[in-house]
C-alpha cells in the first residue's frame, strides 16, 4: 500500500510540475502579449493628440506674448490717461492766460494799464 501511495504522490508531483511549466509558460507568453499591446499603445497616438502635442509650443509660446501684449497695452492706456490729464491742464492753463492776455490788451488798449487781470477772473 505504501508503494501504491507513493506511485500515486510521484505521478501527481509530475503532473504538478508539468502544469507548474505550463503556467510558467502561459503566464510568460501573456505578459509578453501585454507588453506588446502596452507598447504599441503608448505608440499609438489619435489625430487630435498629436495635434495637441505638436501644437502645445506654439500655443503656450501665443499665451505668453498675448499675455505680454495685454499687460503692455493695460501700461500703455494708463500712460495715455495721465497724458491726457496732462494735456487737459495745460489746455487749462493755456486758456487762463490767454485771457489774462486779452484782459492786459484790452487794458492797455483802453489806457488803464493797471487794471490787468482783472476781468478775466
Amino acid at each position: 500500500m505504501n508503494e501504491k501511495i507513493a506511485t500515486t504522490l510521484e505521478t501527481v508531483s509530475a503532473q504538478l510540475v508539468e502544469e507548474g511549466e505550463r503556467l510558467t509558460r502561459s503566464t510568460t507568453s501573456i505578459v509578453r502579449a501585454i507588453d506588446t499591446v502596452v507598447a504599441k499603445l503608448t505608440a499609438l497616438q489619435t489625430p487630435d493628440q498629436i495635434v495637441e502635442v505638436k501644437f502645445a509650443p506654439v500655443i503656450q509660446g501665443l499665451t505668453g506674448a498675448i499675455n505680454s501684449f495685454s499687460k503692455s497695452a493695460e501700461i500703455q492706456a494708463h500712460s495715455i490717461e495721465a497724458n491726457l490729464r496732462q494735456t487737459q491742464l495745460i489746455g487749462d492753463a493755456v486758456n487762463i492766460l490767454m485771457q489774462e492776455i486779452r484782459a492786459a490788451e484790452a487794458a492797455h488798449a483802453s489806457g488803464r494799464p493797471w487794471d490787468l487781470g482783472n476781468h478775466a477772473r
